[in-house]
């Protein structure tokens, strides 16, 4: 147990306040940081599933113009 009346407690206990504060800190922003580069990822997919569908309707669209007479 730490005594706030003693200068090497009252030491420790500043230290371990502001690491505790810097943590605390850290932990808010790590969630929404992760939060935005899932959103991130999901759109870069997005964009790929996209990119690809429209391969495949540009290539039917092809295939079916030279099918026709």
């Amino acid at each position: 147990m730490l005594d706030s009346q003693n200068i090497l407690d009252a030491q420790g206990i500043r230290r371990i306040t502001e690491l505790t504060t810097q943590q605390n800190i850290l932990h808010e922003r790590l969630p929404p940081d992760r939060a935005q580069v899932d959103h991130q990822q999901n759109v870069e997919a997005d964009e790929a599933v996209f990119a690809l569908e429209r391969q495949r309707a540009e290539a039917q669209a092809k295939q079916s113009a030279r099918s026709r007479p």
